[in-house]
């Protein structure tokens, strides 16, 4: 399957959680454009407070200036800081097999190629297409939902 695939990256918070890094799948037909407001709402809601959605709710090209960066041929959006940050990409061959009686789920897929323009203007390949895997525990991928829950039922 064509896919976006949004991860949490960098050297803090749910980054370092193989639970808490899947951010999103989208559609692989859904425009740039589309992933990137989605990007800058999940990224917001997320690291925000109730007063950074507010301001920030109607100022979409100061956020993506201040938030985000986009490179690549094949897209390459990166939504935040250095530390911690959603790199959402376009991946193609994605997989997600269950394994129920050990609680997991391998979350499959293969990296476009990075391509770069060289100095005569044509694209070459700076880093060769990438398979990789995630391998996290079979819960939902926002858990914040479940302890309210709970909290409720008591």
């Amino acid at each position: 399957m064509n896919a976006w695939l949004l991860t949490w990256e960098g050297t803090e918070g749910p980054a370092l959680s193989k639970e808490d890094k899947l951010v999103a799948i989208l559609p692989g037909r859904m425009s740039q454009n589309s992933v990137e407001q989605i990007v800058g709402v999940l990224y917001t809601r997320c690291i925000g407070t109730a007063s950074d959605l507010i301001y920030y709710a109607n100022r979409r090209k100061e956020k993506e200036k201040r938030y985000m960066y986009v490179t690549g041929a094949y897209p390459r959006i990166f939504y935040g800081y250095s530390q911690c940050f959603i790199y959402a990409r376009q991946v193609t061959k994605l997989v997600i097999e269950k394994c129920e009686e050990q609680q997991l789920e391998h979350v499959r897929w293969t990296e476009y190629p990075y391509l770069i323009q060289n100095s005569e203007y044509k694209l070459v390949e700076k880093e060769p297409e990438t398979p990789r895997e995630l391998t996290r525990t079979l819960i939902p991928v926002s858990a914040e939902i479940y302890p309210r829950r709970e909290r409720v039922i008591e």
